[in-house]
């Protein structure tokens, strides 16, 4: 009967110290990358959804360049779609999310920024609204 408490009494602290929680053990995992679109107008509008933070900037004529960097752990969704003078993104995990993004617009332009995850800065350049 000792027998059997002390062989009870070791696995469960294996188990313990194995880290039988998957979750703690997860490392986050991260991803970079960059587009650009024409653009030939003069407002854009950017729905953001989820873990998304904005950072605009004044960039060069006829185009709107995007540089992003993701971080999470655990599974993650992540998607852009671009439409003339609209873009949305999003981004969503399990834990530990956050998706910078930052995008150049020519000079002039009007950007209406909705749900990004924070302020977004305005450059003197750029009008701005965010909602």
């Amino acid at each position: 009967m000792r027998m059997m408490l002390w062989a009870g009494a070791a696995a469960i602290t294996l188990l313990a110290l194995t880290g039988c929680d998957r979750a703690n053990s997860a490392t986050a995992e991260t991803a970079s990358g960059s587009n650009s679109h024409d653009f030939a107008g003069r407002e854009l509008s950017v729905d953001a959804e989820g873990s998304v933070r904005v950072k605009l900037e004044a960039g060069e004529e006829g185009t709107v360049k995007l540089v992003w960097k993701t971080r999470w752990t655990g599974w993650k969704h992540h998607q852009e779609a671009w439409d003339g003078d609209r873009m949305a993104l999003s981004f969503d995990c399990a834990e530990d999310c956050a998706a910078d993004y930052t995008i150049a617009v020519p000079p002039g332009t009007l950007v209406k920024v909705s749900g990004a995850a924070g302020p977004v800065p305005c450059p003197e350049e750029l009008n701005c609204t965010q909602g």
